[in-house]
């Protein structure tokens, strides 16, 4: 396979080694259950239709020309991306799918990027059929998962705008949830992307999806969000500007969710690292200490709220110790 563009290291090629590998692996483990143990040379009778289908399917595998494939795939679709008749959205989901397989190593996505297929691919992120949009999002967040070049490429084509904007105003519900997936794998260890999210007003965007009825994306825009502030204390100021502290702490004042977990994490952090975000969360009008007495309280003896938990405790732990520290400051006074 051709290397990602600006060069890639030899680490980038351990997926498909592993591939190739275990193709071999599988011819070899064949030759090992089909060859005699005795001395004396056993007479073989012919491959039956199942040995035979099984080693066709190991070399046609070896041999096969996938950046040839992904240059057909891309053709196609290039050709009746604007088409709307049924056998042609067919076609599109066929085809997206088969990319999505090709596109599971960095070299073959960052060759996916070289013959023009993420461009086609964010172009059917706007087609007619949500069966399609979905799939589309599915392949981009592929190509772009742990993979700077092709990373970055997606940032210098607006793609945040175009996934924010889907998250946001999609009709479709699994189209939302892709388009989720696409922005984390696009902006995980990406400062550029980041840096994107933050232009687009994403946090924003993932405060709104935390606030849907849709449990999935509650739980993968908390996560994202928790992540984020653990991963770049740059945020921190961003996110004090705009409140979040207080509409995180609003957000779990309300029935008890599974992702209220992440939420309460991302709180953890901007409490402890931002004396702003820490002087919003103790507003009179929130009660925060008091709502964190109960919610520990809900939480004792299940196991399944353990972090949670943890998380409640910590921030009780974080408040008192501040109030101490006034008091011996106002003593001293």
């Amino acid at each position: 396979m051709a290397s990602g563009e600006g060069g890639s290291g030899g680490g980038q090629r351990q997926d498909e080694f592993n591939k190739r590998q275990g193709t071999l692996n599988e011819v070899l483990h064949y030759a090992i259950e089909n060859t005699p143990t005795d001395r004396e040379p056993e007479a073989r009778g012919p491959l039956t239709d199942e040995k035979r289908e099984f080693l066709n399917k190991v070399f046609t595998d070896m041999l096969r020309d996938e950046v040839k494939e992904m240059k057909e795939h891309v053709e196609v679709l290039k050709r009746i991306q604007d088409s709307e008749t049924e056998e042609d959205q067919e076609e599109k989901e066929e085809r997206l799918e088969a990319l999505l397989d090709l596109c599971e190593t960095i070299d073959n996505a960052q060759d996916f990027l070289k013959v023009g297929g993420v461009d086609v691919a964010m172009a059917l992120c706007r087609d007619p059929s949500s069966e399609v949009r979905w799939r589309a999002l599915d392949l981009l967040a592929m190509t772009v998962q742990n993979n700077p070049v092709n990373q970055n490429a997606m940032v210098q084509r607006d793609a945040l705008k175009l996934f924010f904007q889907l998250l946001d105003n999609d009709g479709a519900y699994k189209v939302k949830v892709k388009a989720l997936y696409a922005i984390s794998c696009l902006v995980r260890e990406n400062e550029l992307a980041q840096d994107g999210l933050v232009r687009e007003d994403g946090f924003s965007s993932l405060m709104r999806a935390m606030q849907t009825d849709i449990e999935k994306l509650q739980i993968k825009a908390a996560f994202l969000l928790s992540a984020l502030v653990w991963e770049q204390p740059k945020f921190n100021e961003t996110l004090h500007s705009m409140g979040m502290v207080q509409q995180l702490i609003s957000l779990l004042q309300t029935e008890h969710k599974m992702y209220h977990e992440h939420v309460m994490s991302a709180i953890l952090h901007l409490v402890s690292q931002h004396p702003g975000c820490h002087a919003d969360s103790l507003h009179p009008d929130l009660n925060f200490r008091g709502f964190l007495e109960e919610r520990t309280g809900e939480l004792n003896g299940k196991e399944e709220y353990l972090e949670e938990l943890e998380y409640c405790q910590k921030l009780t732990a974080l408040y008192s110790q501040a109030a101490q520290s006034d008091s011996r400051t106002g003593a001293d006074r």
